[in-house]
């Protein structure tokens, strides 16, 4: 029978380090600069994500994961108090969000794999085209008699979106040509 291997001191140091980083950092980015974690159907546009992922890059899943979900449980206390949705929905996300950030870092990189899912980005970059041409179908969407979306609103959602996805295959490419062995 195999044991789970123990946390070191080190290991419980360095998640209270990432928990405390990333709630301090959240907080005072949502607090005093709104517009860097604009909301979203509720949920947060949170960039301050780079902390526990590079806890999880570093020093491995349990530590990112770790304090990724300690960290997002005290920035939800801060902001909206409802420690039941934080737990359902923040808590268990960033744990395995983080975890798998950490797990996947240190296996092998599959160039192959990579362009495989590149592919699969090209077909959402060419739906989000579709969509930025004709802005009145997401109009229609997601238009209720309650409420309404304007134009403007719907473009800068596409853009949004397409932004992040850019973004994050451009970092994906330059991390696999600076460190290859990953």
């Amino acid at each position: 029978m195999t044991r789970m291997p123990m946390l070191k001191a080190l290991d419980i140091t360095l998640i209270a380090i990432n928990a405390a980083l990333y709630a301090a950092i959240g907080y005072v980015l949502y607090a005093i600069f709104p517009f860097v974690c604009p909301t979203v159907g509720g949920v947060r546009f949170w960039p301050v994500v780079v902390i526990p992922a590079t806890f999880s890059v570093l020093f491995g899943p349990i530590v990112g994961g770790g304090g990724a979900a300690i960290g997002i449980f005290i920035s939800d206390m801060l902001i909206h108090g409802d420690p039941l949705l934080s737990l359902t929905a923040g808590v268990t996300s960033n744990f395995v969000c983080f975890g798998l950030i950490g797990y996947l870092s240190h296996r092998k990189f599959d160039w192959k794999k990579a362009f495989s899912g590149l592919g699969v980005g090209v077909a959402i970059l060419a739906t989000l085209g579709y969509l930025v041409a004709t802005p009145e179908n997401v109009i229609n969407y997601f238009s209720t008699p309650e409420s309404t979306i304007s134009v403007e609103q719907a473009l800068w959602n596409i853009f949004f979106v397409l932004a992040i996805f850019v973004i994050s295959y451009a970092i994906v490419i330059a991390v696999g040509y600076v460190r290859p062995k990953w």
